[in-house]
């Protein structure tokens, strides 16, 4: 999906779904830094930015607005981390 398939500025489609990934400091937890291959030391906003970069370059997107949750859990799923996820994500993802 490009930008331009965002018409008119509308938002795109799963913005809103990783909004507790942010709250909950998903981010901040040790063994996710360490499953994506990131420096847990670094300072929050670097690793954040580095565990995102990380999942962008595994799924081919460019944002997690444009990542569908099912592709997300799969995902983290796979790097066996399922257990972090916030519920209100697993719902969005259907599982």
């Amino acid at each position: 999906m490009t930008k331009s398939s965002f018409i008119g500025g509308a938002k795109p489609p799963y913005g809103t779904d990783y909004t507790d990934l942010f709250k909950l400091g998903w981010f901040n937890n040790p063994r996710v830094a360490k499953a994506f291959g990131v420096n847990h030391d670094q300072d929050k906003a670097s690793r954040t930015f580095a565990i995102k970069a990380a999942i962008y370059e595994a799924t081919g997107v460019d944002s997690l607005a444009k990542l569908p949750p099912a592709d997300f859990v799969r995902l983290i799923a796979r790097k066996g981390l399922a257990f972090t996820l916030p519920s209100s994500l697993k719902a969005a993802a259907g599982v």
